[in-house]
């Protein structure tokens, strides 16, 4: 560390600078605690009791369940919340997500298999290269049997394509002044039969929930969390414009 500095500011700052350096590894550390590795460092900087697990899940059951998709699971931190009568809470968090999630049960399967490795139905050829949608013959955005290698138009069954989804679960901390609020968006780009001659059925859907029950005192509230004026980020980014 004292090395990459001029030879008469380490001289006239050494003391400090090593005083600076509290594990004396010569480097000076983001914030946090280093956890050494053998390699490069981990820092946990949780500032905050919390569980955080992700990942990327393929699942089969015998030869007729096939789940594949990106899920994360986390708990805590706490936050401060705005409902939407503007009383404000503090809460915990429990929240579960899920991306680019495709599913399929039925026979012959799997329906998708990630020939390119990007996580996401896509065209591309045998060989996983990608292709244009020009390409692949497709006059919309969506991604069907005969424009990719990737989905097997010989599987028999049911399929989901493209299901993302996040829940959270918050409950208020103070005993004095109870609350628990749900809230979730779950979109499906698209979902239907596949490999059933004579018998098609397709389509896509969204669903959106916000629900709370709060007890201050003896008086029940139903008023929800307000997320843009929970969490958005422009407000504060305008006042602090507005204060420059």
């Amino acid at each position: 560390m004292l090395s990459r500095l001029t030879e008469s500011f380490a001289l006239a700052y050494r003391e400090w600078i090593l005083s600076a350096d509290a594990d004396g590894d010569e480097k000076f550390d983001p914030p946090g605690y280093e956890v050494n590795t053998g390699g490069d460092p981990v820092y946990l900087t949780m500032d905050s009791p919390l569980i955080r697990a992700q990942g990327f899940l393929e699942l089969k059951i015998f030869d007729n369940v096939f789940i594949t998709g990106s899920v994360a699971f986390e708990l805590g931190p706490t936050q401060e919340v705005t409902l939407t009568d503007d009383d404000t809470k503090t809460v915990t968090t429990m929240t579960i997500g899920a991306a680019d999630v495709t599913a399929f049960i039925g026979v012959n399967g799997p329906y998708w298999t990630d020939l390119d490795g990007d996580h996401e139905v896509s065209w591309t050829d045998a060989n996983g290269n990608r292709l244009t949608q020009e390409q692949a013959g497709s006059d919309d955005s969506v991604v069907d049997a005969d424009e990719t290698a990737e989905l097997n138009d010989s599987a028999i069954g049911f399929h989901i394509t493209d299901l993302d989804v996040g829940i959270v679960l918050m409950a208020s901390i103070d005993p004095l002044d109870l609350g628990v609020y749900l809230a979730g968006k779950l979109n499906v780009e698209s979902f239907g039969l596949v490999g059933i001659e004579g018998l098609t059925a397709t389509g896509a859907f969204d669903i959106q929930l916000n629900a709370g029950f709060g007890l201050s005192g003896l008086e029940p509230s139903l008023a929800v969390v307000d997320f843009p004026a929970s969490f958005s980020e422009a407000p504060a980014l305008f006042d602090l414009l507005a204060g420059n």
